[in-house]
């Protein structure tokens, strides 16, 4: 259940990404 844990980091920093870029 590593996987799980590192796309959940990845998913979440992306999130974060995405909702700045189009802020």
């Amino acid at each position: 259940v590593w996987f799980s844990n590192r796309r959940a980091k990845w998913r979440r920093e992306e999130k974060l990404r995405t909702q700045r870029r189009d802020n």
